[in-house]
């Protein structure tokens, strides 16, 4: 007989009440992030499906939807067009690169755009003169309006616009980067036309063109991200900016 009001050794404990908490105006402060007894009680140090984006606020987790059909390969590029000439129509569109295609999400189902993609090469996009600009260090730059049934092509405003892995589009221009054969270099384009329908050209000969520069060549580096940022655009190489 165990002693009484002494639970013997091998009974469980009794399971401790959950805490209600009235407010999480505090946020979220993690472990060892400062002493648990200064830490307020109207915080939590941990959190499942809660966001604290900003301090003092926390709003549940929306969780996640699949978008279209499985497409069935890595995915290594997307992109949200905007059709800024008219925000209702059809040709705002979701552009996603998978394998050796690149596809609008068409309804639930993914149409192609573009073939014969180097597969593992990264697509990447800009908007720009109501255009989706496409980009992988490999195939042609090119360009695609967002027109259902159309697909990207190299002429138009792409036409004579370099090979890149990088893009940006800064200051009235489109500027590309990471071309394999020039690997320092900056291509940019002809600020846009003050036409009813803006335009740009190039002029990117490694002899006679007149629009690229070279960024620090020849110094073991490549570059690696072009990025704008407030009035300047930065260009990231592998260990300097």
């Amino acid at each position: 007989m165990a002693p009484k009001n002494k639970q013997p050794e091998d009974s469980a404990p009794e399971p401790l009440p959950p805490i209600d908490r009235k407010t999480l105006k505090s946020g979220l402060i993690n472990q060892g992030a400062v002493s648990e007894n200064e830490r307020p009680k109207s915080s939590v140090s941990e959190s499942i499906n809660f966001h604290f984006d900003s301090i003092g606020s926390a709003t549940t987790r929306k969780g996640s939807t699949l978008l279209g059909n499985n497409l069935g390969s890595s995915i290594t590029g997307m992109h949200y067009y905007v059709d800024t000439v008219n925000l209702a129509a059809p040709n705002t569109q979701m552009i996603v690169v998978s394998g050796s295609v690149a596809y609008y999400l068409a309804g639930t189902t993914y149409t192609s755009i573009r073939t014969g993609l180097t597969v593992g090469s990264k697509a990447r996009f800009i908007t720009f003169l109501n255009f989706a600009w496409m980009v992988n260090g490999t195939e042609a730059t090119t360009i695609w309006d967002g027109t259902t049934g159309g697909s990207f092509v190299a002429t138009g405003n792409a036409s004579g616009a370099p090979i890149g892995k990088f893009i940006e589009n800064f200051e009235g221009r489109v500027w590309i980067a990471g071309n394999a054969t020039y690997p320092d270099r900056v291509y940019y384009s002809t600020i846009q036309s003050a036409a009813a329908t803006p335009i740009v050209s190039w002029s990117t000969d490694p002899v006679t063109g007149t629009q690229w520069f070279d960024v620090n060549t020849s110094d073991g580096d490549t570059i690696t991200a072009l990025q704008k940022f407030r009035t300047s655009l930065i260009v990231f190489k592998t260990n300097r900016i």
